[in-house]
C-alpha cells in the first residue's frame, strides 16, 4: 500500500497563484484564494492520509529498522517477527522509588529459565497510574544478569517487570 501524496497539478489549481499580478477581486475573496490550498487540498489530503495510517494494511508501509537479532524491513514485519519469538514476563511486585531510582529485575527465573542474550528484545512495562497512562522508565540495561530499569518518575507500590522476546 503506497500512502497518498499531493500532487504539484492539485495544488495548481487552487490559491492565489492562479490569481493576476495585480488582483482585482474584492479583499474578502482575495482572502479565500489564498486559504483555498490548505482548505481544499492540504487539509483533505492529511485527513486521508489519517485513514490510511488508521487502516490495517499501514504497518506494511512504514519503513522500519529491525531491533538487533530481529528482521524486516517495515514495521509489520518486525511485529511479525517479534510475534514468532517465546515471551516470558519478569517482573516485581510492590515497587516504591524515586524518579532517578534503579531497579533490578533478575535476568530469568529458574522455573522458566528464559534468559536474556543478546538477541532479546526486552520491553519494560508497569501498572497504570490513575489517569490510565502507564508508568515512564528513562533507560533500560541489561547487565551481569539483571535488567536494570531506571524510573524517570516516582512510584509507590507499583508491578515493574520486563517482557522478554527470544
Amino acid at each position: 500500500m503506497a500512502f497518498t501524496r499531493i500532487t504539484e497539478e492539485e495544488l495548481a489549481l487552487r490559491g492565489a497563484t492562479t490569481l493576476p499580478d495585480a488582483p482585482t477581486i474584492p479583499a474578502n475573496q482575495l482572502k479565500q484564494e489564498f486559504d483555498a490550498p490548505a482548505k481544499e487540498v492540504v487539509a483533505p489530503a492529511v485527513n486521508h492520509l489519517m485513514e490510511e495510517l488508521e487502516d490495517y494494511p499501514a504497518a506494511a508501509s512504514i519503513g522500519a529498522e529491525a531491533p538487533e537479532g530481529r528482521t524486516g524491513r517495515n514495521i509489520q514485519a518486525v511485529l511479525e517477527d517479534i510475534s514468532k519469538s517465546s515471551c516470558s514476563q519478569i517482573y516485581r511486585n510492590g515497587v516504591t522509588g524515586a524518579a532517578g531510582a534503579e531497579i533490578r529485575i533478575p535476568a530469568s527465573y529458574e522455573e522458566n529459565d528464559d534468559r536474556i542474550t543478546t538477541n532479546s528484545l526486552v520491553i519494560p512495562f508497569s501498572d497504570y497510574k490513575s489517569n490510565g497512562t502507564p508508568y515512564s522508565f528513562k533507560s533500560l540495561e541489561v547487565n551481569n544478569g539483571y535488567v536494570n530499569i531506571t524510573l524517570a518518575e516516582a512510584v509507590s507500590n507499583v508491578t515493574i517487570g520486563v517482557a522478554i522476546f527470544n
